[in-house]
């Protein structure tokens, strides 16, 4: 992906928690199957078609995210949603549509029992 402007950079630069990165991911490919498939082929710096935790890592670097080694861990435990320890690219497909999709739930809502509630009653 290419970098953009050093304000955007530096944006991103403060950009630490695990959502806000791939919130800030999903605003970059804008739900573009085509853009995922090429963020997740210059994630994948040794081409077995699976991302590991240093290639996140410097992936996110490269594109201006300076996280803690622990956003890149839950990040990544995020992203790998079989468990087997490498991202595949229907992975990152998922994570970045299902973050498109996430409705913003009011700050008030309550959840109790399985069932939201917006009063904030429970």
């Amino acid at each position: 992906m290419e970098l953009d402007n050093d304000a955007v950079i530096d944006k991103r630069h403060k950009l630490t928690s695990s959502d806000e990165i791939l919130a800030d991911l999903h605003k970059i490919v804008q739900g573009n199957k085509g853009q995922i498939s090429r963020m997740f082929n210059e994630f994948d710096s040794s081409k077995d078609a699976t991302v590991g935790k240093k290639e996140l890592h410097r992936a996110l670097l490269k594109l201006g995210y300076d996280p803690p080694m622990s956003a890149v861990a839950d990040l990544f435990r995020i992203i790998d949603r079989d468990g087997e320890g490498g991202i595949a690219y229907q992975e990152l497909f998922v994570a970045l549509k299902a973050n498109a999709a996430k409705p913003k739930q009011p700050a008030h809502a309550a959840q109790t029992d399985g069932v939201l509630h917006n009063d904030g009653c429970g």
